[in-house]
């Protein structure tokens, strides 16, 4: 399992609660995943500068929303997390917003709509890494690895109930 998809797991239960209560409520028009590049027109290596122009103003950051915030949550629209590296540029992001989806078709769900299932993952993307945790309910993780802007990419769908299908969809540099 990648780092990234391990942070998103163990973040705050209280911004993960509101997240999970807020992501039927405002839909993000056209928004789409590119796997490997970028989610809802937010891509690897923008600065926090261009994230503002396309996003608006973060719901909350990691520290204070000042110049050195490395972690940008949006509670609304986008409805998921911005990490930047010491630069200012975006390194991952994801998102639990079921209006976003990929040229495929995968997506997160929401309360009554139930996301894509694992076997819809593997179906689209047959070059997927899946692992999936015995006993779990349904848990699991896959990642597709691609290349942009001279590295290597990790988009990874996270399942966190079978029932509920996928709850999170990231992309991010790999480690």
């Amino acid at each position: 399992m990648q780092t990234a998809t391990i942070r998103r797991l163990l973040g705050p239960p209280a911004v993960v609660g509101v997240l999970a209560g807020l992501m039927a409520a405002a839909p993000a028009a056209n928004a789409k995943i590119v796997v490997g590049q970028s989610i809802a027109g937010v891509k690897l290596g923008d600065s926090q500068a261009q994230v503002k122009a396309l996003l608006g103003k973060p719901s909350n950051c990691d520290p204070s929303c000042g110049v050195h915030a490395r972690v940008w949550r949006y509670l609304h629209g986008f409805s998921g997390v911005i990490e930047f590296d010491a630069g200012g540029h975006v390194h991952s992001m994801w998102t639990g917003s079921s209006d976003q989806s990929t040229s495929k078709g995968i997506h997160a769900g929401a309360i009554g709509k139930p996301g894509s299932s694992l076997a819809d993952i593997k179906a689209a993307y047959p070059s997927a890494t899946c692992e999936e945790l015995p006993n779990s309910g349904g848990f699991a993780s896959c990642d597709v690895f691609t290349h942009a802007r001279g590295h290597k990419v990790d988009t990874n769908f996270l399942i966190k109930a079978a029932s509920f299908g996928v709850a999170e969809i990231a992309v991010s540099f790999a480690q």
